[in-house]
């Protein structure tokens, strides 16, 4: 009895931490979605983008809402749930016009582009966007590789996430201008914030490059690089696809 009356007194006089605020939970699920999407964790990233969409809805905030939408979109997409995508799409571009913003619209404009593979969605993108960057992510799905790296050569991206467009601006530009360095550059951007599918494609891309460089040395090296990655994602499709380009050199 004596016993547990110190346990309860101890227990009693420890300092009890206050929950964390409804809006900072969602801020952070937010952050988690984002971070777990860089590691292929798809699953993980999806539950997270819904918990925030949830909070942000009982906190009425629609610029949250709306980021959750398009983020979940995104998601959707690169897990080939095409019609749930849309839905989310369509919510995201209907907040977006009630609330008139375009920095927004722009991120709606690019991923209805890439659900429907629509060019002219992508270049209502380049109307929305503000940025060099935005500019440049647009003009490359707009297949102006040579423009968007032009846009964005000397910049210095702000955040992971602007990290990881300058990244994709490099690769594109690399792949269709067969520049080694450049996706050197894309490697090392993506490498920096783990992003796995981004560091894939990366060494995929280098592998083809010093392939046609006549490097068979380096390209086996970037294309076994490339395979590493894939056994460790489990991605059955890309390790084939590696595999037969190992076998034509």
């Amino acid at each position: 009895m004596i016993l547990s009356l110190l346990l309860i007194g101890a227990c009693s006089n420890k300092e009890v931490k206050p929950s964390a605020p409804i809006d900072t939970k969602a801020v952070r699920l937010e952050k988690r979605s984002q971070e777990e999407t860089r590691k292929y964790n798809y699953a993980a990233a999806t539950n997270a983008a819904h918990e925030a969409l949830l909070l942000y809805a009982l906190l009425d905030d629609q610029k949250g809402q709306l980021r959750s939408h398009i983020n979940l979109t995104r998601l959707y997409l690169l897990q080939g749930q095409r019609d749930t995508a849309e839905k989310h799409l369509l919510k995201a571009r209907s907040l977006a016009q009630e609330m008139s913003d375009q920095s927004q619209m722009y991120h709606v404009h690019l991923l209805s582009g890439k659900l429907h593979n629509d060019q002219q969605e992508f270049r209502q993108a380049l109307i929305s966007a503000k940025s060099s960057l935005e500019k440049a992510v647009a003009e490359t799905y707009l297949q102006n590789y040579d423009q968007a790296y032009a846009l964005v050569e000397k910049e210095q991206p702000a955040s992971a996430s602007e990290e990881d467009d300058m990244a994709f601006v490099f690769l594109q530009y690399a792949r269709t201008a067969d520049d080694e360095e450049v996706g050197k550059k894309a490697l090392n951007l993506f490498k920096k914030n783990e992003n796995t599918i981004g560091i894939s494609d990366s060494l995929f891309v280098l592998g083809n490059i010093t392939r046609k460089q006549g490097d068979r040395t380096k390209a086996e090296h970037y294309f076994r690089r490339a395979l590493e990655v894939n056994l460790a994602m489990g991605d059955k499709h890309r390790i084939s696809v590696i595999v037969k380009e190992l076998e034509t050199l």
